[in-house]
């Protein structure tokens, strides 16, 4: 049985689940493919969580989410999805830290 939590949030009850393999692979194959075009979260929070995850935690599309919150209020729904999503948070800032080496590095790590 997958985790989950219910959570409130804009003054509606949501609940964030998590994340099967399958939907992380398809998460990772939307960055890795360029398909993922981004959204406004991403560049918002200061997360290594892209929004695409976050929405499928929440089982919603993009266009569903209510942009008419606070940053602050973003802050504690993402603890909550990240905290029902420890591992592909982990698997997330581990890549992002990766990327950000190699971009530094001008190239691949040398083995």
């Amino acid at each position: 049985m997958r985790a989950s939590k219910q959570i409130k949030f804009a003054g509606k009850e949501l609940t964030v689940k998590e994340l099967t393999v399958s939907q992380v692979q398809q998460v990772m194959t939307e960055l890795e493919n360029g398909t993922y075009e981004g959204h406004i979260l991403d560049a918002l929070m200061d997360r290594p969580f892209p929004a695409n995850a976050l929405f499928l935690a929440l089982d919603m599309k993009a266009d569903d989410f209510d942009l008419d919150v606070g940053p602050s209020m973003l802050d504690e729904l993402y603890e909550a999805v990240i905290d029902v999503n420890p591992s592909c948070a982990a698997m997330m800032e581990r890549l992002q830290k990766e990327g950000t080496r190699r971009q530094e590095s001008g190239g691949l790590p040398a083995n």
